[in-house]
């Protein structure tokens, strides 16, 4: 999501700031220049994400969460307090992004070295952020509320990644005491055991096709090949 957002950012912004300001030649190199900036810091943000764990207190803003932990009133209250205040200074972040993009629109593209920086800077204060957020969270929950948040951040996680990449994230694996040659295995049996899964999925699909269709009389189904035409294997193209 933040990936998207700083993609969309950049592109309204440089496109509205930079036509009037500078010549179209221009234009384009900035445009061009941030394009690929943005793209390589969107690949690395994934690549992140593949291996990160979600936040186990950015859990806290959920009401089915806070109903699991029996959290009281005062708890709810001060920890919206938190988040309300982390999300103020995220603003202000985006803030000073949008800052460094007119500056950008109006001084020319930056070198990879001086993007690199505003980069590492602009992480870094993220991460201070959310760890002062963690620690005042830390503050208002009692220990077993703690340890019940990390349960429920691991089954978000094993929803979200497949249980395969969950048990070997480092978090888990060091836990849990796997190997590396326990890791490459589980890796190795999750591909195997997804392609198999995607088969017997395709196999149940077809048969319930076949069932649906059963309610058609043998004219409309005939009608309907007719309609369809002949086959054409399109895999995810145009998914929405």
């Amino acid at each position: 999501m933040l990936a998207r957002k700083i993609c969309f950012g950049i592109g309204i912004t440089l496109i509205a700031n930079s036509v009037s300001a500078v010549g179209q030649d221009q234009n384009t190199e900035i445009l061009a220049a941030m394009n690929r900036l943005v793209l390589e810091e969107v690949h690395e943000l994934r690549e992140k994400n593949r291996k990160v764990r979600q936040d186990p207190f950015s859990l806290t803003k959920s009401k089915t969460v806070q109903k699991d932990l029996d959290l009281i009133a005062d708890q709810i209250s001060q920890l919206e307090l938190i988040e309300t205040e982390f999300e103020r200074n995220k603003k202000r972040l985006r803030d000073e992004f949008s800052k460094y993009q007119r500056h950008v629109a109006e001084n020319g593209p930056p070198s990879n070295k001086e993007y690199g920086e505003y980069l590492k800077s602009s992480r870094a204060k993220k991460e201070v952020l959310a760890g002062q957020m963690r620690e005042r969270k830390k503050e208002v929950l009692l220990p077993h509320q703690i340890k019940r948040l990390n349960q429920i951040a691991m089954q978000v996680h094993v929803r979200d990644a497949g249980e395969g990449t969950a048990i070997v994230h480092p978090d888990s694996a060091k836990l849990l005491g796997i190997t590396n040659e326990q890791k490459t295995r589980i890796l190795e049996r999750s591909i195997e055991i997804s392609k198999k899964l995607e088969q017997e999925i395709k196999k149940l699909k077809r048969k319930a096709r076949e069932e649906l269709l059963e309610e058609l009389t043998p004219e409309q189904r005939n009608k309907l090949d007719d309609l369809m035409g002949e086959k054409l294997e399109l895999g995810d193209q145009f998914k929405k």
